[in-house]
C-alpha cells in the first residue's frame, strides 16, 4: 500500500527565509495560501533581502501556468505538488467576491483546518519559522514544525551570498560604522567559517540590514 502523501501549509517567512523552498518538499503537496501571496506583494519592493527573496518567489512560481495553480502543479522530479490556497468562502451562483486583505497567520491556521477537514487520512502541518504562529497553531489543534531543508546537505551547496544574523549590538555598531570589517573582531565570528572568495555577505540585525 502506498504512503499518503503530507500536506505542508507553507508560511511567509519560509519563503522569505529560503525562495527555493517550492522544490524541497519532496512527493508531497505544498500549499501557500493566497494571504501569504499578499505578504510577498507587499515586500517584494524592498531594497533589502526581504525583497528580494520575495520577487525571488515569483520569479519561482513565474515558470509554471498561473490559472493551474489553485488545481495543482508539479514542481519536482518526485511528483511534489504546489497549491494556491484560497480559504476565503466559495462564492455561490452569481455572487459578487468580498476581496479582503486577510491576515497571513490566521488563514494559514484557518488553510490547516480547512485542509485537514477535506483530507481526513493525510497529515496536515503548519511549516514556519516563526515560533509564535506554530505556537498558535498547535493551541488551535494543528500539527506545526520548523522549516529545517537549510540544515541539510543539499543546502549546504554554494550558492553565492549568505545571510548571517547579528544578536550582538557591538557588533552590529561596529559593522553598520564600516565598510570594510575585520572578521575577527566580531563576536559572531564563528558564523563565518569557510568564506568563499568573492562571496556575498549579509548582515541582518533585526529588521536592519548591511552588506
Amino acid at each position: 500500500m502506498a504512503k499518503s502523501k503530507h500536506i505542508f501549509v507553507v508560511d511567509t517567512c519560509v519563503l522569505l527565509h529560503d525562495p527555493d523552498c517550492l522544490y524541497k518538499f519532496e512527493d508531497n503537496d505544498i500549499y501557500i495560501p493566497l494571504a501569504c501571496i499578499d505578504d510577498l506583494d507587499e515586500i517584494k519592493t524592498r531594497k533589502d533581502t526581504s525583497g528580494w527573496a520575495a520577487r525571488e518567489v515569483f520569479r519561482n512560481l513565474d515558470q509554471y501556468d498561473i490559472q493551474q495553480m489553485t488545481k495543482g502543479v508539479v514542481v519536482n522530479d518526485k511528483g511534489g505538488k504546489l497549491f494556491i490556497y484560497n480559504n476565503e468562502a466559495p462564492l455561490t451562483r452569481n455572487e459578487k467576491p468580498a476581496i479582503t486583505r486577510v491576515n497571513s497567520d490566521n488563514a494559514i491556521i484557518d488553510s490547516a483546518h480547512s485542509l485537514k477537514a477535506s483530507n481526513p487520512k493525510r497529515k496536515v502541518v503548519i511549516v514556519s519559522k516563526d515560533t509564535g504562529l506554530r505556537v498558535r497553531g498547535i493551541s488551535w489543534g494543528c500539527l506545526a514544525e520548523n522549516y529545517k531543508s537549510d540544515m541539510l546537505s543539499e543546502n549546504n551547496l554554494y550558492q553565492g551570498f549568505r545571510i548571517v544574523e547579528i544578536e550582538d549590538n557591538e557588533d552590529w555598531e561596529y559593522l553598520s560604522e564600516r565598510q570594510e570589517c575585520k572578521i575577527e573582531k566580531l563576536k559572531c565570528a564563528g558564523k563565518l567559517e569557510n568564506i568563499n572568495p568573492n562571496e556575498f555577505i549579509c548582515f541582518r540585525f533585526g529588521n536592519l540590514s548591511v552588506l
